[in-house]
């Protein structure tokens, strides 16, 4: 049905599965500065099917609509965000920091079915959906001449 491409910072994670056993693990709350969970992950995504259409609903908080971009690639869905960096935090010395604003990528390569015309998107509380109609139309036999 669909394929989550996953695009997002990966280096450190690699890193850091190379080298945690050198590091002391009690170093700086608790974590060392490989850990990989210190690195920004892919946000939550639900993906969903009625008789109709496909549903896909993207964790995004704290971006703004104008943050957001999506777009159509061929048979690839990619969905960008990207906060304006604006002024600087009112605490610029993070202690520990698990989130963060970085840019994110999240690609879906569409079924053969998804109607690409037709696709709508709505972003409310933090919420991202996408929704993508489909046929119900069976794939077209080709009869092979001699």
């Amino acid at each position: 049905m669909f394929k989550v491409n996953r695009t997002h910072p990966g280096a450190f994670s690699r890193i850091g599965d190379r080298y945690n056993r050198l590091i002391n693990p009690d170093h700086f709350l608790g974590r060392n500065a490989l850990d990989s969970s210190w690195v920004a992950g892919p946000p939550l995504t639900n993906v969903s099917k009625n008789q109709d259409s496909y549903l896909i609903e993207l964790a995004l908080p704290g971006y703004a609509k104008e943050d957001i971009k999506v777009n159509l690639e061929g048979d690839h869905l990619i969905v960008e965000c990207q906060k304006a960096h604006g002024a600087p935090d009112k605490w610029p010395t993070a202690i520990r920091r698990e989130y963060s604003y970085d840019q994110v990528r999240e690609g879906f390569l569409l079924p053969p079915n998804a109607m690409k015309d037709a696709i709508e998107s709505n972003y409310q509380n933090g919420v991202l959906s996408i929704s993508i109609p489909y046929t119900n139309e069976s794939p077209k036999t080709i009869e092979v001449g001699s």
